[in-house]
């Protein structure tokens, strides 16, 4: 009963700030917007704002992930060619226009977080397995996509998007893997299944997302992966958090720095 009075209380004061949030960005831009302003009219102090997110930021991450959330619904009922990206940045922009005016003051309005340029870097990432993207690296030599250096970000778990294989081809691993998924959803932030080990371990590499899960995967799923996230400053362990021996099938948790250690806080 205390955990869903505490779940409760959550949704509440999230619920709230939201609703504050939207009243003040249709009276002034989000460079006005302050942890203060947003706590007063919410009816808050700062101190419970800073027990949910640990920067205002992270408060912007959670409101754009929502907008992405509710747009991928929308599209994937009406598809348009995946190969068409300016189609799907035409597409996404006349989608945000039909939206109401609470959109477009963040996309339009000018701040240092810069709304309209993440969303469209966040809709554009979701379409990168046809975004001529090639992830490289060389041991003690850097990890690169299309020959621009890439790093592991630096967010803790708090505010963490991972991803997470499904193990389809091991169903006996199917409790152990959900478990993952469940815990680490407990402890971060947001989700997503992309369908490529490979392409997900290059996310973590390139600081798109902080955490990548999967409870076995052969060497050709996590070899190369591994090299480009280690020379991006990130962790590659198995569960046991010891370095996987990459000619043989094994788990794998890659992650920044600072997500790692809930590593050890999982009961796999």
């Amino acid at each position: 009963m205390a955990d869903k009075k505490s779940d409760l209380r959550v949704v509440r004061t999230r619920n709230a700030l939201r609703a504050a949030f939207e009243e003040l960005i249709a009276e002034t831009t989000l460079d006005k917007i302050t942890v203060k302003a947003l706590t007063d009219r919410a009816g808050i102090n700062r101190k419970t704002f800073y027990l949910h997110y640990e920067t205002i930021e992270a408060f912007y991450d959670e409101i754009m992930n929502g907008i992405m959330d509710e747009f991928f619904e929308y599209y994937e009922k009406t598809p348009d060619d995946p190969w068409d990206m300016d189609g799907h940045a035409r597409r996404f922009f006349r989608y945000l226009a039909a939206q109401p005016p609470m959109i477009e003051q963040l996309v339009c309005s000018p701040s240092f977080y810069d709304f309209g340029e993440r969303i469209y870097a966040t809709q554009m990432n979701r379409y990168r397995a046809f975004a001529d993207e090639l992830f490289s690296a060389q041991k003690d030599g850097g990890a690169f996509c299309n020959g621009l250096p890439i790093r592991v970000s630096e967010r803790d778990m708090a505010h963490a998007v991972f991803l997470c294989g499904s193990t389809i081809y091991d169903r006996s691993l199917t409790e152990q893997n959900f478990s993952l998924i469940r815990q680490l959803y407990e402890k971060g932030l947001d989700f997503r299944r992309f369908g490529a080990a490979a392409l997900d371990l290059c996310q973590v590499a390139a600081g798109r997302v902080e955490v990548f899960g999967e409870c076995c995967l052969s060497p050709w799923d996590y070899a190369a992966g591994s090299l480009v996230i280690t020379e991006a400053g990130g962790i590659v362990t198995d569960f046991s958090d010891t370095a996987p021996n990459v000619l043989r099938p094994s788990s794998v948790f890659a992650s920044n720095a600072r997500c790692h250690s809930v590593l050890k806080e999982l009961e796999l």
